[in-house]
This record gives C-alpha cells, structure tokens and sequence, in this order.
C-alpha cells in the first residue's frame, strides 16, 4: 500500500476480472478505483453492521445449542466460512445468501467456489 508497486499486467491478467480494483495494474487508476469503496469500509458504515453480525451470530449459538442437545458434531469450518459469507453477501449486496441456513452449513458452496 501506497509502495508505487508495478503490477504486471500479464499478472493481474490472469484473474480475468478486468475492471475490479485488486486486478487494476495502474496505481493511480487503482486509487480512484479504491475511494469509491472507502465510503462502505467507514466506521458509521462497520456500525451499522453490528445487527447483521449479531443475527448470524445467534444462528450459530442455535446450531451449536441443538448438535449439543442432539448430541452431534458441527463442522466449524463450515459453519465460519458460512458466518463470513452471509455477513458480505448481506453487506455487499443487500441479499443474503443464507449459507448458515442451509443442511450442510454452506459446504456444498464453498467447495464449488473453492474448486472454481
């Protein structure tokens, strides 16, 4: 951050998403780019995020409470995987995925995206 890094074009080129910020080679470009989004990553704005963050986080004491009353293992991997895409997917999107939700606690998505 802020080094004037290059980033080879070749590179970054090779994510194949071309006009997102991260696979921007130009620094200066890559700025503007990145002030667009500063304003989402603002304090007021994280803030505002603590209900989304308190919601997902009482789903997980859920699922923990029944596996325990049912005497069955959670796959914590998973479930965590699952808590950080809900929080961006719902942040990001305004549309929950609702991985936690979900039988397999999102392990069927997130090994797709993984494999992708």
């Amino acid at each position: 951050m802020g080094s004037g890094f290059y980033k080879s074009p070749v590179f970054y080129g090779a994510f194949c998403i071309p006009n997102a910020s991260f696979a921007t080679p130009s620094e200066s470009l890559h700025r503007r780019k990145r002030a667009r989004l500063n304003p989402m990553f603002s304090r007021r704005m994280v803030l505002n995020l603590e209900e989304v963050v308190q919601d997902k986080a009482q789903k997980i004491i859920q699922i923990l409470q029944k596996a325990t009353e049912e005497k069955r293992p959670v796959d914590l991997h998973h479930t965590f995987r699952s808590l950080s895409i809900d929080v961006i997917s719902e942040y990001a999107f305004n549309k929950c995925f609702n991985l936690l939700d979900s039988a397999d606690l999102g392990a069927e998505f997130i090994n797709t995206v993984k494999g992708a």
